[in-house]
């Protein structure tokens, strides 16, 4: 299976980043759950508990189903129509694993893992401790924070277009405040070798993505897939740079409110959901159960600020997902 690992530096410490991370998802998910059809687009909340890992602290599980009629690219609709995706997602501070599969085709697996680390410009040669057969499949592709929005390739989803209208700027020129007053940026081409000089903050965000996907078409729908995967990564990231100030002003306390609000609003339409609201359109989900953990929250996860685990091999990290990656 191949690997494509996205490496993007950002000017952010890491307990900044998993603030706007964090910030970031619920915006989202507070955008898709004000949808007026959760059903023509949306996601069902299946499971969410608590966990803990001895590396990275308390961490969420989160079972769920991506109804992405609205937010795939043409292509993606055209070949499945109504698409069904199952996320299985296990969330840390700096650290995720997900597992993404399709009903009805069992072979096809996405297999994404997403770390974080501190003072870091990317050059670290297996961050995920993948083995040998994995190392050789793979392919290191560095995104640059300075080629900004216009830059990226387009879907043709409107994902896509939504994400270009909300933060169209230009890198060169953004700069943005933190809590103390500072001010970093702008973030022109070699922005990464200024910061180390002056001491200032930086990041480096691996992300790791393995698509299986076999048959006659599946070379094609892999690249696809891959190009969606990196203009997600590039303008999520662009997006966390571009709100840069509210990201560093960022509290605990308000993400707290923040997700509280979200949780409610995905209990309340998965359970509705679930109830036989989509019947007509996927009947495929209907038998499912909805299971809350009303203690397993995000914001939990960051409360301690533990450190971080640092360059240590990550090899190890899940036994849930070694099937995941065969």
């Amino acid at each position: 299976m191949r690997t494509i690992e996205y490496r993007m530096v950002l000017p952010f410490t890491v307990k900044e980043f998993r603030r706007g991370l964090l910030l970031q998802y619920l915006d989202t998910m507070e955008r898709i759950y004000s949808s007026e059809d959760v059903g023509a687009d949306g996601l069902i909340l299946l499971n969410r508990t608590a966990t803990t890992h001895v590396l990275h602290g308390p961490g969420v599980v989160v079972d769920r189903i991506w109804i992405m009629d609205r937010y795939l690219p043409a292509f993606f609709r055209f070949l499945f129509g109504n698409l069904i995706i199952r996320e299985h997602n296990v969330s840390f501070p700096g650290y995720t694993n997900s597992a993404y599969r399709l009903d009805g085709w069992n072979e096809f697996l996405v297999h994404v893992e997403t770390l974080v680390l501190e003072d870091d410009d990317g050059h670290i040669e297996n961050v995920f401790g993948h083995d040998e057969a994995m190392q050789r499949n793979r392919k290191v592709r560095y995104l640059d924070l300075s080629r900004g929005p216009n830059e990226t390739k387009s879907s043709g989803g409107r994902f896509d277009q939504e994400m270009r209208h909300v933060f169209d700027f230009d890198p060169s020129t953004h700069t943005f405040t933190d809590k103390s007053g500072t001010s970093r940026g702008p973030f022109s081409a070699g922005w990464v070798i200024g910061v180390k000089e002056r001491g200032g903050s930086y990041c480096c965000v691996y992300r790791s993505v393995s698509v299986k996907c076999p048959g006659l078409f599946g070379g094609f729908i892999k690249n696809k897939i891959y190009s969606y995967f990196e203009l997600g990564f590039m303008n999520y990231h662009l997006k966390m740079v571009y709100d840069g100030t509210r990201v560093c002003a960022s509290t605990v306390a308000m993400l707290q409110q923040m997700e509280e609000s979200v949780v409610q609003h995905q209990i309340e339409r998965s359970r509705a959901f679930l109830a036989g609201q989509g019947e007509s359109r996927h009947p495929i989900i209907n038998n499912e159960d909805l299971s809350v953990d009303q203690s397993s929250t995000l914001t939990s996860t960051i409360q301690s600020d533990e450190e971080e685990a640092g360059e240590e091999n990550f090899a190890e990290t899940f036994d849930s997902f070694a099937t995941h990656t065969q």
